[in-house]
């Protein structure tokens, strides 16, 4: 009985541990090469953060137009090479500015510690338009290939797996019709950069003292031109004409009038929020300044060269995309100066040589 039970005995599956062995040996191949890959691409996202430069965005635009945000987004889709930030010393500053509404205008000044600022000028027939050629132009500035996607990580090659079983013979479908070749979408291209000049026209009033005995009310008209410099200069020429109250001495009553034209030119400007623009100007102002006298026997007139120079400071705020108001105060010089009396030696005035003018005035940006 003995031998019969060891002869009917089955032995052990010994054929499928090697099956087992190999597959497992598959598997952890497998998650070491995923885990070698997955610590590639984080040391390649580690590398790329210390690559970013922290530049600093000042963004002047109407209300219309896209926000910094909507261009910050924009400048990330062509390169991802920079960190916006509010302020630093060692950091580049991108002065971005747009005027006008269709067509519109628009700058970009590049700052950097120690560099000479760089400005180029855009014009676009819409302001989206100007925004994504700004957003371009700054890409390449902060990138050189920002114009190239950036190719994607490269991930270790996979064993492939292993073969599929044998299959019938496929059947072949019918042959489909012809199709047209898609049209290839043209590259973005950039609008031309050339260099534009705004201008502005508007009308303002002021008063000036003591060039006479009583304050001089005026009004008057200016023309302006701005120039896409360094320093962005402004130029206004300007014509006016004011004049002051009646004035009693003795019987007689004495009326000063001034009628000039006056050149002033600004620069640096400096904006301490979006819609505001404060400026230092230089002034030159020449003309006529004529006294009048009534009430007395043989009453005449004279008629004095004016001539005076002066420094202000000129404060701007934009209502509108296209609409301004600004205030300018300041100081004026006589270069000529006349005293003036009734015969027989009445005193009438003696024209002082500091004198100090307020101006407010409402103006219109030129398309």
């Amino acid at each position: 009985m003995a031998e019969v039970e060891a002869n009917n005995r089955t032995p052990p599956p010994q054929s499928r541990l090697p099956s087992v062995r190999v597959r497992k040996l598959w598997w952890g191949l497998i998650a070491a090469r995923g885990a070698i890959a997955l610590g590639t691409i984080c040391a390649t996202e580690i590398a790329r953060a210390d690559d970013l430069e922290p530049i600093r965005f000042v963004y002047e635009a109407p209300a219309q137009c896209p926000d910094l945000t909507d261009l910050l987004s924009r400048i990330r889709a062509r390169t991802a090479r920079f960190v916006h930030v509010d302020r630093g010393d060692d950091t580049r500053e991108f002065r971005i500015r747009i005027t006008g509404r269709a067509p519109s205008r628009g700058s970009l000044t590049v700052a950097g510690a120690g560099q000479r600022p760089a400005t180029r000028a855009f014009a676009g027939a819409t302001c989206d338009e100007i925004v994504a050629t700004l957003a371009f132009a700054a890409a390449l500035a902060i990138d050189p290939l920002a114009i190239e996607p950036p190719p994607p990580p490269s991930l270790p090659s996979v064993p492939p797996p292993p073969p599929p079983f044998p299959a019938s013979p496929p059947i072949s479908p019918p042959a489909p019709p012809a199709l047209l070749p898609f049209p290839e979408r043209p590259r973005e291209q950039p609008v031309a950069l050339a260099p534009f000049v705004g201008s502005s026209i508007g009308a303002f009033t002021g008063v000036s003292w003591p060039v006479a005995p009583s304050r001089l009310y005026g009004l008057g008209a200016f023309a302006e031109l701005h120039l896409p410099t360094t320093v962005e200069p402004t130029l206004r020429l300007a014509v006016e004409t004011a004049s002051s109250p009646e004035r009693d001495v003795g019987a007689a009553r004495v009326f000063f009038t001034r009628t000039f034209g006056a050149l002033e030119a600004c620069a640096v400007p400096w904006r301490p929020a979006r819609d505001l623009v404060l400026s230092s100007c230089g002034r030159f102002s020449a003309g006529a300044f004529r006294a009048r006298a009534q009430d007395v026997v043989n009453a005449t007139s004279a008629s004095r060269l004016w001539l005076a120079t002066g420094a202000l400071a000129r404060l701007r705020w934009h209502l509108a995309p296209a609409v301004f108001v600004d205030g300018a105060v300041g100081l004026e010089a006589a270069l000529w100066r006349d005293d003036y009396r009734l015969i027989p030696g009445v005193d009438v005035h003696d024209m002082p040589i500091l004198s100090g003018l307020v101006a407010v005035a409402l103006g219109h940006d030129l398309p």
